[in-house]
C-alpha cells in the first residue's frame, strides 16, 4: 500500500491512509446536532505521538453543507432539479465553518426547515412533471394509466436507497404505504409527497452515524452503508454512487483491499480531483482574491484588471492541478516549482512573463509555487497588509496559533500614532515595526512582523517590487522609498530562518518539518470537518512521513 501512495496524489496520502480505522469511530455520547470541540491540537507540535493505533478520534453526525447538498441533488436528479428548486435553495442559512480548523460551527436551525421542505417539493415536482424523469425515479410503471401495487415496491427497493444510501427499514416502507400513498389523491400527487418526505427527511438531509448492534462500551462500527456515505462525502462531497452502494449492499466495503480501491476510484472523479485541489488551494489561501480594479492607476501601470480577480484564482487552480495530476508532484514541487499558466495579460505581467498559449511558462524572477502566487497577497488598499499577511501564513501555513489582541495591546499601539506626513516618508516596514514596538505588542508581533517582513516584495496586486509606492489619504502617488525583506523567522522548533525574501523563506520551509506537519494537519482538517486531537497522531504520523518522503 505505501508504494502504491508513492504514486498517487502523493501529498493527500492521508486519504487512503484513514481507511484502516474507517469502519470504526469514538461514540462521543452528544446529540447529533453537537457542535462541541475535540481534544488539544498540539498546533506547534513539530512531529506527531503514536502511541496507540486503534484510537481515533470523536465523530460528529453533521448535517450535509449547502456544496454537498447541491452536489447530491444534482447527481440524483440532474442539473435540472437546481434550477428547479433555485428559490428555496437561495434562502438557505450559509455554511459557519471555522477557517483554520474547517469544523463545522453551526447547523440546520428551526427557522430554516422550511426552506429545506420547499425544496424538496420543488424538486418533487420537478421530477413529476417530466414522464422520463418520473421514469427514472419511480419506473416505467409510474407513468401507465392504472400503476400496480409493485411500482411504489421498486422505488422503496432502489432509488429511495439511493436518497437514504441505505436500505429502508421496515418501518420506513410501511409507513409510506399506510400512509402517504393510502390517501385518496391522484397516484403522481402520491408519489410527488412521497419524494418531498424523503428528501425532507433528517436521514437524507444529516449524514448519520448511528453504528451496527455490535457496539460496545463507547465505540460504535460503522454499519457498510454508513462507511460508504463517510468515504464518499468525505472523497466527492456528495452522495454514494451506484458502484459505492452496491459495495456497501454486499459487504465487501469493509474489506480493505475493497475499501482501498473506491477511494482510489472516488479521487480519480472530477469531483475527487477537485476537492483535493481545493484542500491545497484553501490552505496556500490561494482560492480567493482582492478586487484590485479600483487601486490608483499609478500603482496599476497599465496592467489590465478586467477578469483579473477570477483569473488569479484559475491560475492556481491550474498550477495545484498540474502538480497533483499531470506531474504527480510532490509536496517540494507544489511550494518550489516555477511554472505558471498565466493566460490573462494582466495576471502575465504581474508574474513578469508573456501569456501562455500552448505550454506552462517558467517564471524567471524571484517567485515560486503555490505560496507566492498572487491570490493571497492582493488588496484593495495601496498599502500592504504586514499583518495580516504574517497572521494568515502563520495560522495557515504553519499552523501556530495568534490570538486576537486585547483591548490593552491595540490601545499600546495607539498611544503615538504615526502622523500622515510621517507615514509618507516611512516605509510600511518601519511603520508597523514603530507601532508594535510596545512589549505587549511583541508578544505576538515578534512572530507576525517577520513574516509580514517578507512579503513586503510584493505589493498588492502581488507583483514583485524593489521600491513602496506612498500614496497619500486622496490616492495621489507623493514618492517612494525602498522595500527591506531581509528578516529572521522565529520558528515553534528554535530552528530559526535567516531569510533574504519570501522566496528565500519559501524554499527553507518546503524542506521543513514544521511545514509538513501543518499541511497533514490542515488535510485532515479539511476531509474529516473537525480538528484533529491526540488520538489521530497513529494516523497523522502516517501521513507525515509520506508527505516528507
Amino acid at each position: 500500500m505505501i508504494n502504491y501512495l508513492k504514486k498517487f496524489h502523493r501529498i493527500t496520502q492521508f486519504i487512503l491512509l484513514s481507511v484502516v480505522t474507517l469502519t470504526t469511530y469514538n461514540n462521543c455520547s452528544q446529540p447529533m446536532h453537537s457542535i462541541g470541540g475535540s481534544s488539544d491540537s498540539f498546533s506547534q507540535q513539530a512531529a506527531f505521538k503514536c502511541v496507540d493505533r486503534k484510537l481515533t478520534s470523536k465523530t460528529k453526525n453533521y448535517m450535509m453543507s449547502h456544496q454537498q447538498y447541491m452536489n447530491t441533488i444534482q447527481d440524483l436528479f440532474g442539473t435540472g432539479a437546481l434550477t428547479a428548486a433555485s428559490a428555496p435553495i437561495s434562502t438557505f442559512g450559509s455554511d459557519i465553518n471555522d477557517p483554520d480548523t474547517h469544523e463545522r460551527l453551526s447547523s440546520i436551525v428551526s427557522s430554516q426547515a422550511i426552506a429545506y421542505y420547499d425544496a424538496a417539493s420543488a424538486i418533487a415536482n420537478y421530477v413529476i412533471s417530466n414522464t422520463t424523469r418520473t421514469a427514472n425515479v419511480f419506473g416505467a410503471c409510474a407513468n401507465l394509466t392504472t400503476p400496480t401495487a409493485s411500482c411504489i415496491d421498486t422505488y422503496l427497493s432502489t432509488f429511495a436507497t439511493r436518497i437514504y444510501r441505505r436500505p429502508l427499514t421496515t418501518n420506513e416502507i410501511n409507513f409510506v404505504k399506510t400512509t402517504l400513498m393510502a390517501t385518496s389523491g391522484a397516484y403522481k400527487e402520491n408519489l410527488k409527497a412521497v419524494l418531498t418526505y424523503h428528501l425532507a427527511s433528517p436521514v437524507f438531509l444529516w449524514l448519520l452515524e448511528l453504528g451496527s448492534a455490535n457496539a460496545s462500551g463507547n465505540r460504535l462500527t460503522l454499519t457498510p452503508h454508513e462507511v460508504a456515505t463517510r468515504l464518499s462525502y468525505m472523497i466527492t462531497d456528495s452522495t454514494p454512487d451506484n458502484a459505492l452502494l452496491a459495495s456497501a449492499a454486499s459487504g465487501l466495503i469493509l474489506t480493505p483491499i475493497e475499501l482501498q480501491s473506491q477511494v482510489k476510484r472516488l479521487l480519480q472523479t472530477l469531483r475527487g480531483k477537485q476537492k483535493v485541489k481545493n484542500n491545497y488551494l484553501r490552505w496556500a489561501l490561494a482560492d480567493q482574491a482582492k478586487d484590485v480594479s479600483a487601486l490608483p492607476a499609478p500603482l496599476l501601470n497599465g496592467v489590465q484588471t478586467t477578469g483579473l480577480q477570477q483569473a488569479m484564482i484559475n491560475e492556481a487552480d491550474l498550477f495545484v492541478d498540474h502538480i497533483l495530476f499531470s506531474a504527480n508532484g510532490s509536496l517540494n514541487e507544489l511550494l518550489t516549482s516555477k511554472l505558471s499558466f498565466a493566460t490573462h495579460t494582466g495576471l502575465a505581467s504581474i508574474y513578469g512573463h508573456a501569456p501562455m498559449t500552448t505550454t506552462p511558462v517558467t517564471m524567471t524572477d524571484r517567485r515560486q509555487g503555490l505560496l507566492l502566487r498572487a491570490p493571497a497577497l492582493t488588496d484593495d488598499s495601496t498599502t500592504s497588509s504586514i499583518i495580516r499577511r504574517g497572521v494568515h501564513f502563520l495560522n495557515r501555513v504553519l499552523c501556530t496559533d495568534i490570538p486576537f489582541p486585547t483591548v490593552e495591546i491595540v490601545n499600546s499601539r495607539n498611544i503615538h500614532p504615526l502622523t500622515p506626513q510621517e507615514l509618507l516618508t516611512m516605509s510600511n516596514r518601519a511603520a508597523v515595526a514603530y507601532q508594535t514596538n510596545d512589549v505587549l505588542c511583541m508578544s505576538c508581533h515578534n512572530k507576525i512582523n517577520p513574516v509580514g517582513f517578507v512579503f513586503e516584495g510584493f505589493d498588492t496586486l502581488g507583483r514583485m517590487r524593489s521600491q513602496e509606492l506612498k500614496f497619500d489619504a486622496m490616492g495621489v502617488l507623493s514618492g517612494s522609498v525602498p522595500v527591506n525583506t531581509s528578516t529572521i523567522i522565529p520558528m515553534p522548533s528554535g530552528n530559526d530562518l535567516s531569510v533574504n525574501d519570501a522566496y528565500d523563506m519559501v524554499t527553507q520551509l518546503a524542506q521543513s518539518d514544521e511545514l509538513a506537519t501543518c499541511v497533514t494537519r490542515n488535510s485532515y482538517r479539511f476531509f474529516y470537518e473537525k480538528k484533529e486531537s491526540i488520538e489521530d497522531d497513529c494516523q497523522l504520523q502516517d501521513s507525515f512521513d509520506l508527505v516528507k518522503d
